[in-house]
C-alpha cells in the first residue's frame, strides 16, 4: 500500500516483504569483524521475513535549498519481531551562484543484528575489554558541485 496525498509526503506500507544481507564470502575479515547478522563462519546470506515500512518527505526551505527525509523501518516475524531495523536518512541540497551547489546527507541505521565491537583501553593504550553489542551507525557526507550545461 502507497499513499501519497501530494508530491512531498508519502507513507508506504508492506506487511509481507524479505530482507537479505549478503556478506562476499571472499571477505573473510569484514565478516568476522561485523558479521551483518550472517554466521561468521558458515551463512554468507542471511534472508528475513517481516514487516516493512517506508515514510518519505521533502520541502523547500528557501528558493534555492531543499529537505529530503526518509525512514525505512523493518521488523523480522522470524526472529525478535519487537526489534525494528531503522535506517533514517536526511538530505540538504542548496543550490547558489548560477552552476554550484552543495549536498549534506546524515543517516543513522539502526539493526540489533549487527555488532559493533566497543573496545575499552587503561591508561597504556592496551585494551582492557571488548564488548559487541548492536549500536547506531552515523553516516555524514558533504558534497560540493559544479555542473554546467553545453
Amino acid at each position: 500500500m502507497d499513499y501519497k496525498p501530494n508530491g512531498n509526503f508519502s507513507v508506504y506500507i508492506s506487511p509481507f516483504t524479505a530482507k537479505n544481507t549478503i556478506v562476499n564470502e571472499a571477505n573473510s575479515n569484514l565478516r568476522s569483524n561485523y558479521g551483518f547478522g550472517t554466521d561468521e563462519l558458515e551463512q554468507a546470506v542471511r534472508f528475513e521475513l517481516g514487516g516493512y515500512a517506508k515514510i518519505a518527505y521533502k520541502r523547500k526551505l528557501v528558493e534555492n535549498a531543499e529537505w529530503q527525509t526518509k525512514i525505512d523501518l523493518f521488523s523480522n516475524y522470524l526472529q525478535n519481531p519487537q526489534n525494528v531495523d531503522v535506517n533514517w536518512e536526511n538530505l540538504i541540497a542548496v543550490k547558489f551562484a548560477k552552476y554550484f551547489n552543495v549536498n549534506f546527507i546524515l543517516q543513522m541505521v539502526y539493526d540489533d543484528d549487527i555488532k559493533i565491537q566497543l573496545n575499552e583501553y587503561d591508561d597504556a593504550g592496551d585494551i582492557t575489554s571488548a564488548k559487541s553489542a548492536p549500536r547506531l551507525q552515523v553516516r555524514q557526507v558533504f558534497g560540493l558541485g559544479f555542473s554546467y550545461k553545453f
